[in-house]
């Protein structure tokens, strides 16, 4: 849903990011995946200034495909999406691959 956000505030096609990530590890509990160069252009035309929008946006999504009114923006929502913002702007300078890395 971040995805479909940052594509609204961007005026850009929405680009999912689920087929936008290619599995090296993918375990039960654990992962690693390499996201497409696409989607990480894709969510670098976020302008810091867009933020805000961007992640209200998302959490508007969230409260409505949930119904829980408890789904709201706070500093913690903002921070994530600022370093998302960040990771994907240097990304794009630096030419360097992003690795979403996960386990339990």
């Amino acid at each position: 849903m971040l995805s479909k956000a940052i594509g609204l505030v961007t005026g850009q096609p929405p680009l999912s990011l689920r087929p936008s990530l290619a599995p090296v590890v993918d375990e039960v509990d654990r992962g690693i995946l390499l996201v497409a160069p696409e989607w990480i252009q894709y969510a670098s035309a976020l302008e810091s200034e867009q933020v805000r929008e961007a992640a209200d946006a998302w959490a508007y999504q969230m409260r409505s495909k949930y119904n829980d009114k408890r789904i709201v923006v706070n500093d913690a929502v903002l921070e994530a999406v600022a370093s998302l913002q960040e990771l994907c702007g240097c990304a794009m300078e630096s030419e360097e691959t992003v690795v979403h890395v996960w386990s339990l």
